[in-house]
């Protein structure tokens, strides 16, 4: 599960972009955790 992290995050973080919806502190830092995942 831990390989889709990087491309679940961002489209979550698009989305959240897109539609200029809220992050809340504990989806904050799971998204900062996934993606930490990502390479450069």
């Amino acid at each position: 599960m831990h390989s889709y992290w990087c491309t679940y995050s961002r489209a979550w973080v698009h989305v959240k972009y897109v539609y200029t919806l809220n992050i809340t502190e504990p989806e904050k830092g799971m998204l900062n955790t996934m993606l930490n995942t990502c390479s450069a």
